[in-house]
């Protein structure tokens, strides 16, 4: 399942997959990947996206139609 949430963030802040790629120090493919839902980043990937982002990993890195509420 894609990870929507991520796509839109990028994209609202009007970057590219290339510039985010650069910043994180990954290829373009690979964070392609993990936007589709494809590949899972690693846990120090991402810190890297919550901390590019400012937004915690659990909301970028959640899938569509994932619930991720805590009780």
């Amino acid at each position: 399942m894609k990870r929507s949430f991520l796509r839109s963030k990028r994209k609202k802040c009007g970057l590219t997959l290339k510039a985010v790629a650069e910043e994180l120090g990954i290829t373009f493919v690979h964070l392609s990947l993990i936007e589709s839902g494809k590949k899972t980043p690693s846990l120090g990937l991402a810190n890297k996206l919550e901390d590019f982002f400012k937004t915690p990993q659990r909301k970028l890195l959640q899938r569509d139609g994932e619930n991720n509420n805590e009780n």
